[in-house]
């Protein structure tokens, strides 16, 4: 129990410790003494302040008493009147009103939480299924290879809850699956094209996701990220593969925010593109 006293005093007490609230729990009823000093299991943390008088009301919950309201006395000679105990008990009703009104606000507010989170994720749903119909209604058959995966590449930067950077490319796999190819690109440094324009399978985040088959989350300052250049910007990374019958067609580089923490939602999605992406790439 958490006890209180009119000195707002506000501890854990067990059945041992604090008998006379314990009875008022059990019983559903108040414990009311005249003379708590003079009381067999009275406290001694309570010696110096002599209690006389005391009254426990426990704070009911239907048949369930959720506390107690203890109040004490050190007058002598001043026990509660049967009036004073109904005002007690009374007052343990209010309290037992508030808790439960907190109670009530405290479960609203999770139904809130609960609907806001539920709406957030199904606007998510709908905002990748937008971008997903959107790249399979590409006329594949009129459109060329690198105009067609910057179109897709676009599409995917334009997801607004991913927080990429305005910026990414795409690599198919050539040379008898040696090595990536960089054929879409959007908004990535010059020295960067000319670095990445060849990826070797393995080299790099981009041929270690080739080579693997897993997506690689990188830093700026992970050691995998070995391409870099004079002035390279801190930034973050998801390098997706893209794949058919895990057999690796090419990979989607994304940039990201420093710092950027991992996501479970944002891994999930960027396989749909990336299988997506694969079929294209199929029919292609």
């Amino acid at each position: 129990l958490a006890w209180a006293t009119g000195w707002c005093w506000r501890e854990q007490v067990d059945r041992h410790t604090a008998k006379l609230s314990w009875q008022a729990h059990d019983t559903g009823q108040p414990a009311v003494l005249e003379n708590y000093s003079a009381w067999s299991g009275r406290r001694d943390v309570y010696e110096a302040n002599r209690l006389q008088a005391v009254a426990d009301f426990p704070i009911m919950a239907g048949n369930t008493c959720i506390g107690v309201l203890a109040l004490g006395r050190t007058k002598v000679g001043d026990p509660f009147s049967p009036e004073q105990i109904e005002t007690g008990i009374l007052f343990a009703r209010l309290a037992a009103l508030g808790l439960d009104n907190v109670s009530l606000y405290d479960s609203a507010l999770q139904e809130i939480d609960e609907r806001k989170r539920v709406e957030h994720t199904l606007q998510l749903l709908n905002q990748e299924q937008q971008i997903l119909t959107a790249i399979l209604q590409t006329d594949i058959s009129q459109t060329p290879l690198d105009e067609l995966l910057n179109s897709v590449l676009a599409k995917i930067l334009s997801v607004a809850w991913l927080d990429l950077e305005p910026q990414g490319g795409i690599f198919l796999l050539e040379g008898q699956g040696n090595y990536l190819v960089l054929k879409a690109q959007q908004n990535l440094p010059v020295q960067l094209q000319m670095l990445c324009q060849t990826v070797a399978m393995g080299q790099c985040l981009c041929g270690r996701a080739a080579a693997t088959c897993q997506i690689q989350f990188a830093t700026h300052g992970d050691t995998d990220h070995v391409t870099r250049y004079a002035g390279m910007e801190d930034h973050s990374h998801y390098n997706v593969p893209i794949l058919s019958a895990e057999k690796t067609l090419g990979v989607i580089v994304l940039y990201l925010p420093p710092g950027y923490q991992k996501r479970e939602q944002d891994i999930n999605f960027l396989r749909t593109i990336a299988d997506t992406l694969a079929g294209i790439l199929e029919r292609k």
